[in-house]
């Protein structure tokens, strides 16, 4: 989901080998940069509108047409001789089936946030109201769970303290092979993460969604909130 430490996530990647591409390295909301790849982005949203939604209102079911595959395979092909390569995009949750068909290798990193604090970023960001950021998150990290049952992979928790976020950062680096450094943990910045969840109820649709992805992800003992 957007706004839930995807970039943080992606940034310790990049930094322990995994090739991303001429990314984002700073906008007005992130200082650090989204670490997205406009040639990602763009195709993601092509999908999307095509099958008649958007990131703010993501179709129930989405297909993938020639052109679709043509500009994703263009993509693939500029990775070409990279030994490790990714990308990091939210809308990843519903374009997936496309990129498992061109990358049968595929391996999905996942993460999650506290429901309000992303409520709380995206009213900040965007102007959604805070029912309206509940639900979006609902809807993304719903899709984020289904995945994880079909077919587990790495999850992380970015509501995690910063000295447990980074020993979870140097546990995925582990379950991936990949080099973990000290660049991976430094790639993260705690004093950028501004909004912070609360112990308010929340809609019985969200906590169950967000019970079952704590259930499943990866959390270090005596985490700080």
């Amino acid at each position: 989901m957007h706004r839930s430490g995807t970039s943080a996530l992606a940034a310790s990647l990049e930094a322990a080998g995994v090739v991303l591409g001429p990314v984002s390295r700073a906008n007005r909301f992130n200082p650090r940069g989204n670490h997205e790849l406009p040639a990602i982005v763009g195709l993601h949203e092509q999908v999307l509108h095509d099958n008649g939604g958007s990131w703010r209102a993501p179709p129930a079911h989405v297909a993938w047409d020639a052109a679709h595959r043509a500009a994703r395979d263009r993509v693939v092909a500029g990775f070409a001789g990279s030994a490790v390569w990714g990308f990091k995009d939210p809308r990843t949750l519903f374009t997936l089936d496309g990129w498992r068909a061109a990358c049968p290798g595929l391996r999905p990193v996942g993460v999650f946030r506290h429901p309000r604090a992303v409520a709380a970023s995206l009213t900040a960001r965007d102007g959604l109201t805070p029912a309206e950021g509940l639900d979006l998150w609902l809807r993304y990290n719903e899709r984020l769970l289904d995945l994880h049952r079909e077919q587990p992979f790495p999850l992380l928790c970015f509501d995690e303290g910063a000295g447990s976020w980074r020993i979870s950062l140097r546990w995925l680096m582990e379950e991936l092979d990949l080099h973990s450094t000290g660049a991976v943990t430094e790639a993260f910045d705690d004093a950028l993460r501004h909004q912070r969840g609360d112990a308010g109820a929340l809609p019985a649709a969200v906590a169950r969604i967000d019970a079952g992805l704590r259930a499943r992800a990866h959390l270090t003992t005596g985490s700080e909130r």
